[in-house]
């Protein structure tokens, strides 16, 4: 897992990036908030399933929701610590 914070840096949260890895390793949060579909990992959303690429970012927000990216688009808004 790589912990990522939104400027300013007093605002941390966590984010998990997937690359295809055990899904035993995976934290609770994501593996709760995703399902296999045909092979395919989905973010179960209220507004239908999202599918999830190789290298797509889920952040869990301050109150427990979660927020997914495209890799491209994370570093716009976010950046890298530690």
């Amino acid at each position: 897992m790589t912990e990522i914070q939104v400027r300013p840096k007093a605002d941390k949260r966590i984010a998990w990036q997937y690359n295809y890895g055990e899904r035993n390793t995976w934290p609770e949060w994501v593996e709760n908030n995703t399902k296999w579909i045909d092979d395919e990992l989905f973010l179960k959303r209220r507004s239908g399933n999202q599918l999830m690429l190789h290298g797509d970012w889920l952040i869990k927000d301050l109150d427990g929701g979660i927020i997914w990216c495209r890799n491209v688009d994370i570093w716009n808004e976010w950046e890298k610590v530690g």
